[in-house]
């Protein structure tokens, strides 16, 4: 059965206590729920027939009311000889005219209401299916910064009448235990596989290549797992260059729909109050509020993508590249790069991997090239261009790097924006709890009010009612 945008954070919780944070997961349930949602026209012609049962019908003027209304026009027609009778019936065509045409606009009057009403219908499904989508991306990316550790099982099963004998690795999560559980209940033979068994025959020291085999495995999966959350980042960098375009040069500014997104994103990893009424301070001071959050956010959200040197320069230019349409759209620009790092970064991982696994290097030595590679490939792939660095470090000297127009308000202090936001950042942390009955370990404590404490969910939105909890 079909199901409404307003239906789905009902019918479908992937939020619920006890679920895994595992990527794959909601990559999977985001692709699902994003092709079951009806388009704007769709909703908005479902309640448009549904209101429309309740408007009355065209009116429609009966012989008797034409009668009565011509009627009335003879009577109020004073008896001024044979004419008055034509004056009459004229003053009653008059009058019937004008009642049609009063019943027409009040019938289009309450046809508009319903289509109004359907509009508004409409775009609160649409809404909050994106709302509901959001919080799948931030849980996406959440779910990246969680260890997760797997399980690697082989058993024998028959395929087309052949014996074989089959190998998986599953994540050691909720449902990953599930898929492991099945498998030992109903597959023949199976036993767990521990990267030691894999190097018995290896020279050397087998301990120490035992443990670098972990931990080679282990850091292969996280870098994976990173490559597949920035998937999410980069969703809400291309949907805030999508609304900047739609808006055009003419459009952007503090309250326009092109920076919709960035103020969403703002409010939802819990910044939104440092930021100052947009209306009420001047436009330049709150484009640079606002740019400079949207940078720390998402840099926050890709960790090790970028070096600590880069970040250091990309923020402290952020207000100022941010704050004209053209440089609103080189720091998504650059934001996307810096999203798209985890995924390149994955792939030459891989590769590195690959070219070690031909050569006779123990494992241990293998596991320290790799950790080299790792460390080296930031420093020797630069974010930026030179032309680029040149221009973002002119912005944080105080310069316009290039981009006519672009500055700081004289009002607004970087350095004590910067320090506020950090604070939060510190200040979420720290409230971060262990071992409350009926919360999630990590959720943020967030106020006691009346006797009750509420908490927020990890990587909730303080803007969902749904990813808070009260607990008496």
């Amino acid at each position: 059965m079909a199901i409404s945008r307003a239906q789905i954070p009902e019918q479908i919780d992937v939020f619920e206590n006890g679920g895994g944070a595992e990527s794959d997961s909601y990559s999977q349930l985001y692709k699902d729920i994003s092709g079951r949602l009806n388009d704007y026209d769709t909703s908005y012609d479902k309640y448009f027939e549904r209101l429309s049962q309740y408007a009355p019908e065209k009116p429609k003027m009966n012989i008797f009311q034409v009668a009565s209304e011509l009627g009335r026009g003879l009577l109020t027609t004073p008896n001024t000889g044979v004419g008055s009778a034509y004056q009459g019936l004229g003053v009653g065509f008059d009058n019937i005219s004008q009642q049609i045409k009063a019943e027409e606009e009040m019938y289009d009057k309450q046809n508009r209401e319903i289509a109004m009403m359907a509009t508004n219908l409409a775009m609160q499904d649409e809404q909050k299916a994106k709302d509901f989508l959001d919080q799948i991306r931030f849980k996406r990316i959440e779910a990246v910064n969680k260890d997760v550790d797997y399980k690697v099982l082989e058993f024998d099963e028959v395929i087309d009448g052949k014996p074989v004998t089959t190998r998986k690795r599953l994540p050691e999560t909720v449902s990953g235990n599930k898929e492991i559980n099945e498998i030992y209940a109903t597959k023949q033979n199976v036993r767990e596989i521990k990267p030691a068994t894999t190097q018995i025959n290896m020279p050397g020291d087998n301990k120490r290549d035992t443990e670098a085999l972990k931990n080679i495995y282990k850091n292969r999966a996280i870098y994976g797992e990173k490559a597949q959350a920035s998937n999410a980042t980069l969703d809400q960098v291309d949907e805030a260059r999508f609304l900047a375009t739609e808006v055009g040069k003419e459009g952007f500014g503090p309250l326009e729909r092109g920076t919709l997104k960035a103020r969403e994103f703002i409010a939802g990893i819990g910044f939104d109050d440092l930021l100052e009424d947009p209306g009420s301070i001047a436009p330049q001071k709150a484009l640079n509020q606002l740019s400079m959050s949207f940078t720390m956010g998402i840099v926050s959200q890709t960790k090790g993508a970028i070096s600590n040197k880069e970040m250091q320069l990309f923020i402290d230019a952020s207000p100022t590249l941010g704050s004209t349409y053209e440089g609103y759209m080189k720091q998504l620009e650059l934001l996307e790069r810096l999203a798209s790092r985890d995924s390149d970064f994955y792939k030459a991982y891989l590769a590195k991997q690959k070219e070690l696994n031909t050569t006779d290097m123990s494992l241990y030595d293998q596991d320290i090239e790799l950790e080299s590679f790792a460390a080296s490939w930031k420093r020797e792939n630069p974010l930026f261009t030179s032309a680029e660095r040149s221009s973002l470090e002119d912005m944080a000297a105080g310069g316009d790097g290039g981009f006519e127009g672009a500055g700081l308000d004289p009002t607004f202090d970087p350095k004590g924006f910067q320090d506020r936001i950090n604070n939060r950042k510190v200040e979420q942390a720290s409230k971060r709890v262990v071992g409350v009955a009926g919360v999630p370990d990590g959720s943020t404590f967030i106020m006691e009010q009346d006797g009750a404490k509420y908490y927020l969910v990890p990587g909730g939105n303080v803007n969902n009612k749904d990813d808070i909890i009260k607990v008496n």
